[in-house]
Order: structure tokens, then sequence, then C-alpha cells
């Protein structure tokens, strides 16, 4: 950039909330589609070969389907609108890091019955662990932070793009039944003894 250019350029600004939406949008519709696809075509029939496993069908399947591109389309699209300002996107903050933490500790991780266990369970069970199975009891340690690292990528777009408060909260609430919807279309839900959870 010339030196005389250099006094007058400034950030690029934020995307205006049509923007935001549109991209969202586009970004949903790409997303449900693909899961449908993935889903109906490549990953409901593996079910056939756990029979104590129930998968999500008929209309629960769809809505798991709607929510769960949600899931995608709300950071993605907003990651996408607001890529000029990646650094800023990403730059650590305390709400982003409260966001990225709640959402990691209540994150739907599994389901017994047909109910989702947020990732808060496996601490408790990392705890009565007995002290000499170090690698067992590191496991609930390494997941919360795999976990955390992904609630930070899916928070810090929403918290950056979302200028109403309102908005940005019922957005960030929403993550949890989207991440519980892929969940559930990934693993399906066991019915019976929650000790055991193998197909």
């Amino acid at each position: 950039m010339p030196p005389d250019l250099m006094l007058d350029w400034n950030p690029p600004s934020r995307p205006t909330p049509h923007e935001s939406g549109r991209a969202v949008f586009a970004v949903w519709l790409v997303a449900a589609v693909a899961l449908w696809l993935w889903y109906t075509q490549f990953h409901l029939p593996g079910f056939a070969a756990y029979p104590r496993w129930t998968p999500f069908t008929g209309w629960m399947m769809y809505l798991a389907i709607a929510l769960a591109a949600v899931g995608f389309a709300m950071p993605l699209g907003l990651a996408v609108a607001n890529r000029q300002r990646w650094r800023a996107m990403l730059r650590f903050t305390q709400g982003k890091v409260i966001a990225a933490v709640l959402f990691a500790l209540f994150f739907p991780y599994t389901f017994f019955g047909p109910l989702p266990w947020p990732l808060l369970y496996l601490l408790f069970v990392g705890i009565a662990i007995p002290a000499g199975d170090v690698l067992m009891a590191m496991v609930p340690v390494v997941a919360l932070l795999l976990a955390l690292a992904v609630t930070y990528l899916l928070c810090a777009p929403l918290i950056h793009g979302i200028r109403d408060r309102r908005l940005r909260g019922l957005a960030l609430a929403t993550l949890w039944p989207a991440a519980a919807a892929f969940t559930g279309l990934l693993q399906g839900f066991v019915m019976g003894d929650m000790g055991n959870t193998l197909p």
C-alpha cells in the first residue's frame, strides 16, 4: 500500500445484520442438505449392526437435521461474513472464554435413553476412577480440553458477529440443542443400562 494511502486506511467495517443473515442462511441450506444426504445414505444404514442403539427417524430425523444445520450455519456463516476481521473475531475476551467454558462443560456428548448427557458427567466419572489408573483418569480431562477448543471456535463468531445482546444470547443458547441434535444423529440413543453404552 502506498505511504500516502496508509494514513487513510481503516480496518474493515463489520458486516450489516442483513449480510450476516444471508451468509448464515446460505450455510444452513448447504449444511441441511449435506447432513440429510450423509445421514440417510451413509450413516443410518449402519445402525442395523447395533440393535441396542436406536437411530433418529421420521420427524425426529428432520428436526435433528434442521437443528444440527443451525449449529453449523451460525458459526460458519458469521465467520464467513466477518472473514476480513478474523483477528478480532478470534481474539480472547472474557465473554468468549466464559461462554466457551460453560458450553464445554455442558456439551452433550452422548445420549442415555432419550436425554443428552453433558460432558460434565465424564468429570464426575473421572473422579471415581482409581488413582493408579492415570490414563483412564486423563480421558475426561483431554475430552474437556478438546471440547473447550471446539466450543471457543463455535462461540467466538457469534459473540463477535452479533451486536444485539438479546439476539446473541439466543444464538448461544441455540448452540446446545444444535449440538445435541448432531450428537443424536451421530450416535442415536440407547435404552436400558446406562453403565453399558457400547454397541
